[in-house]
């Protein structure tokens, strides 16, 4: 999104259980520059937390191509700058179908996040070294929080796309413009949040959030998120402008 990623010289080819994986350069700088403070506080917890971010990343879109090739397509996998693509060769006609696979990534994450969380408590295996605790609060942050922020229902994002195949399974008369303005009053709505949690004067956000459930904590998005949310909402403003004015939904 506003970021070429076209192949380059520098990509990171393999595959995957038969799925070709493109790794794009921007993908490792934006993984750093989210993992600054880990970075601050050594290189080693900034590598660890890039060799995170990979896997949870990689075992996302490996959710979503899985779907895809059970419903009968080809996928390819690229992780590009803060985010990553599962394309099939052939999208599939149906709305259920496509919301399953929009639904698959989110999924994957929280499998992970069982995984990593019922290793520890069989094996106790982050017990044994300071790194490895790191790895696992790593891993286990990583799959709930962005797992959690992948499914608000803010397009391109899964959530966002599974709200759309949920309008047009319920045949909604105008599921695409719908959806889109949804998008843009979620992302605003949150990017208001942000600024009055982490620019306005304390005592403001205090009496803001004073009955703000705990738990609700992760959908306070931080200064990199606001800018992506931004970024989605302007990027979905344009879509709806194409549309020119709702439409039926045909096919």
């Amino acid at each position: 999104m506003f970021i070429d990623h076209q192949p380059t010289s520098l990509d990171v080819n393999f595959r995957l259980w038969r799925f070709p994986v493109r790794v794009h350069p921007l993908f490792w700088l934006s993984l750093a520059l989210i993992g600054l403070p880990w970075f601050d506080k050594s290189l080693l917890a900034g590598l660890l937390w890039v060799a995170c971010g990979f896997v949870s990343m990689l075992w996302h879109e490996l959710g979503h191509a899985l779907a895809m090739r059970r419903y009968g397509s080809p996928a390819r996998i690229q992780l590009i700058a803060f985010g990553g693509l599962a394309i099939p060769s052939y999208p599939s006609p149906s709305p259920v179908r496509r919301f399953l696979i929009a639904a698959a990534g989110p999924a994957a994450g929280f499998l992970l996040l069982g995984i990593v969380w019922g290793s520890k408590q069989l094996a106790a295996w982050s017990d044994a070294h300071p790194y490895l605790a790191l790895v696992y609060f790593m891993l286990t942050m990583v799959n709930l929080f962005w797992t959690l922020i992948n499914l608000l229902p803010v397009w391109p994002l899964d959530g966002g796309q599974m709200l759309r195949e949920a309008l047009v399974i319920r045949r909604a008369r105008t599921p695409d413009y719908t959806a889109l303005r949804v998008s843009i009053i979620v992302a605003l709505g949150l990017v208001a949040l942000g600024v009055i949690a982490r620019f306005f004067p304390p005592d403001v956000a205090a009496r803001v959030f004073e009955h703000w459930p705990w738990w609700l904590a992760w959908a306070i998005p931080g200064p990199v998120m606001i800018v992506f949310l931004l970024m989605m909402a302007y990027q979905n403003y344009e879509m709806m402008k194409r549309l020119r004015r709702p439409r039926l939904y045909v096919g």
